[in-house]
């Protein structure tokens, strides 16, 4: 939950356009994407009341000139150099018009090997990284932010032991997340496994740049690496860090909904979208917040409002397909073709509050069931509806359910909607509970978790104020309070952090909410000390 005024600023510099306010913005997306005016009222209402609120490029660009709405793309980059280039233009392209990009830079060949033409070697994937960065650096998405990328290697791919390491120093590369695509082998035999660096040029055994044991003088080599070491490598930097991620690609292509137009190739940039090449994310998000009423038990989910929501949302989302402008025409009938979309959640962490529930217990875990049932449901048959109005989506194979879009669900971390809206982003717990924003060129906002805020309300806690100072002031939880005689066990022991969930329980609550979602889910895992 943010000050009025902060939001209005944000959505000042970012959102509007010249002389627009926020009835303004609605109006010009509602307009258009609606085919009638009961249409036209459908879309403004679910926005104006924040139950649904699309993503950042159908808010900034709908009903303009530019006219682009896809959060990201995912684009080609082949072991080729003028097809590197070609990536690079790309990418800048779809930058300037507002989208991040997803890279899989596994068909590169590794640093060291030969160039037949030239007779040199390769500067290998995170030579190339560097000048994909610097691009992206000088290039800021639709005017308004620096670009955003997702780059991924497989864990195979004899340049992996630098891909870890590429963000140890900070400052180095800005504008990618970095992940690595990693299968059950590297899980196997109890961490006893080998895996074996392979050249994608031919095929054929390479040895691998290991930048721990090489030095200024001479660099070493290997063929391969343990997955116990690759593993605690991983874990390592990503405690340093935060960085690589990991995407599970055996499980990402087990999940793919239309496999007879080959494998997943890559994923956006935060890797919620599991992606064919040119493809891009059409993306919404139902506030569960403001889908609670409340009851003689306490504040409930209103299922039946999520389910109307979740329609108007895939019945919007396909009318962004449709009017969206896209920068190349391989976006556009990459999109077409199989019409995936991305309906996720935001506020979850906020609503457990405020219902007294733990983030992870069994009534966490039932709660997902049931959103995510009803969100599903909500989704395909809409998405069916329209599939009997409009067609299957143009690569829909007879066996297959026959709907309107390939894919229908995606948790996005929803940083700026969820800012938009005032609740905790995601599925995600709150990083803190109360904080103060640092801001350029404006004082200091304190930003406080809406489902405490009002859950301090619900129990008309008298010393709100001095509770909320603790925790801004001295970095304190709820839980901290508690050990303190400030707030009651029984009221607040359930609002926990993100730093106070073990990362098992982070990983069960996304498991749970992965099963009732065909694409994919961004989630942050905390690591303890």
């Amino acid at each position: 939950m943010t000050d009025g005024s902060a939001v209005e600023d944000f959505l000042s510099e970012r959102y509007y356009k010249d002389g627009e306010d926020w009835n303004g913005l609605l109006t010009r997306v509602a307009k258009a994407h609606a085919e009638d005016g009961d249409e036209f009222l459908e879309y403004y209402e679910m926005i104006n009341e924040f139950r649904g609120v699309p993503s950042s490029p159908i808010l900034m660009n709908s009903g303009t000139d530019l006219g682009f709405l896809s959060a990201c793309n995912l684009i080609p980059v082949e072991d080729d150099l003028s097809q590197i280039f070609d990536a690079i233009k790309s990418a800048g392209m779809i930058q300037k018009t507002g989208g991040g990009v997803g890279f899989n830079f596994s068909k590169l060949r590794p640093m060291g090997d030969i160039i037949t033409k030239t007779g040199g070697s390769s500067s290998g994937v995170t030579g190339f990284l560097y000048g994909f960065d610097a691009c992206s650096k000088m290039v800021k998405q639709g005017g308004k932010r620096r670009g955003a990328n997702m780059g991924l290697l497989a864990m195979w791919h004899p340049d992996i032991l630098q891909w870890i390491y590429v963000k140890h120093a900070a400052g180095e590369i800005e504008t990618f997340n970095l992940s690595i695509g990693v299968s059950g082998e590297l899980f196997a035999k109890d961490g006893n496994g080998e895996i074996h660096f392979v050249n994608p040029r031919n095929k054929e055994s390479f040895e691998g740049v290991d930048p721990l044991r090489s030095t200024k003088d001479k660099i070493f080599r290997v063929s391969g690496i343990s997955t116990s070491e690759l593993l605690q490598r991983i874990s390592q930097e990503i405690w340093h860090n935060g960085e690589p991620g990991l995407l599970f690609w055996d499980n990402i292509q087990k999940g793919n909904n239309t496999p007879w137009l080959g494998n997943i190739q890559g994923v956006n940039p935060c890797g919620e979208v599991n992606l064919y090449y040119w493809e891009s994310c059409c993306l919404s998000s139902v506030n569960l917040y403001n889908h609670m009423k409340k009851t003689s038990d306490g504040w409930k989910f209103d299922y039946e409002k999520i389910a109307r929501t979740t329609k108007t949302m895939t019945k919007l989302l396909n009318a962004v397909l449709d009017n969206n402008k896209y920068p190349f025409l391989q976006m556009e009938e990459a999109a077409l073709k199989t019409r995936k979309i991305g309906i996720g959640v935001m506020g979850w962490a906020d609503s457990l509050y405020r219902m007294g529930v733990e983030y992870g217990d069994k009534r966490c875990m039932h709660l997902i069931t049931a959103v995510m049932t009803t969100i599903r449901t909500a989704a395909e048959e809409e998405s069916e509806d329209l599939a009997e109005k409009d067609g299957p989506y143009p690569a829909w194979k007879e066996g297959s359910p026959k709907r309107r879009n390939a894919n229908l669900l995606s948790i996005a971390p929803t940083g700026s909607i969820s800012f938009i809206s005032g609740v905790s982003s995601g599925i995600e717990p709150a990083y803190k509970i109360a904080y103060m924003m640092q801001r350029k060129e404006r004082p200091p906002m304190a930003v406080i978790s809406r489902g405490f805020i009002d859950l301090l309300d619900d129990y008309e806690q008298d010393n709100k104020d001095d509770v909320l100072n603790t925790i801004i002031q001295n970095d304190k939880t709820p839980n901290d309070l508690i050990e303190m005689g400030i707030l009651d066990f029984d009221k607040y022991s359930h609002v926990v952090t993100s730093l106070e969930i073990l990362p098992e329980i982070h990983i069960k609550v996304q498991a749970a909410f992965q099963k009732y979602v065909d694409l994919a889910i961004s989630k942050t895992i905390n690591l303890p000390y």
